[in-house]
């Protein structure tokens, strides 16, 4: 097993990891129905911008991916709402909840020194077994070698927040409950959520 930077010879494997994590294990988008070529080549761009920036890495086995983490700047995203909807429009909730985070939150902090930790997603055969926290622990190291001073994250469920605060020093955080986000009759493939919250992180990197 080893610990690489994203590069383009796994960019197809990375997107269909992403793809799969998100269909079938990440708690906001498990329950959506996608169209899963549209949905898999959204995957394919946000791959290629986050490989444009050098501040993502995959675990790699037997020239497997089995696990990723996708980092950008904080000020830029690599995926218009409109395109990505164009090819995803199940993402629209995700994106208003996330929106609404970041609004009411108003993080203050500045976006030059501040990377965005977009996701971490591990193949279903490695999970739980210390992967995903080594992947966070040798980015932040990273990104204290190029001397960013802030993460954040958004933070779907208890396991990733927890994870988040393995590598940061966590001193703000907003949260909101689910349940109190979407209504049931608008959007009832959340309401298994409906007691769970969502939060945004912003952590020191350390």
């Amino acid at each position: 097993m080893k610990i690489v930077k994203l590069s383009e010879e796994y960019f197809e494997q990375t997107a269909v990891l992403l793809c799969e994590v998100f269909a079938e294990k990440e708690p906001l988008t498990k329950n959506l129905v996608f169209e899963r070529e549209n949905f898999l080549e959204f995957c394919r761009r946000m791959i290629k911008g986050f490989f444009n920036q050098g501040l993502s890495f995959i675990a790699v086995k037997d020239d497997i991916v089995v696990a990723l983490l996708l980092a950008r700047k904080e000020d830029l995203d690599f995926v218009s709402d409109d395109e990505a909807l164009e090819l995803a429009p199940e993402l629209s909730p995700v994106f208003e909840l996330q929106d609404h985070l970041y609004q009411k939150a108003q993080v203050d902090i500045d976006p030059n020194k501040t990377v965005h930790l977009e996701t971490i997603a591990c193949h279903k055969d490695y999970c739980n077994n210390g992967l995903s926290k080594k992947l966070l622990l040798h980015t932040i190291n990273h990104l204290k070698e190029q001397r960013f001073k802030y993460v954040t994250g958004m933070c779907t469920s208890h396991k990733s927040q927890e994870l988040f605060k393995k590598g940061v020093s966590d001193f703000f955080k907003y949260e909101i409950k689910y349940g109190d986000f979407f209504c049931k009759k608008t959007y009832p493939q959340f309401n298994e959520l409906e007691d769970k919250l969502c939060k945004l992180i912003v952590g020191v990197v350390s």
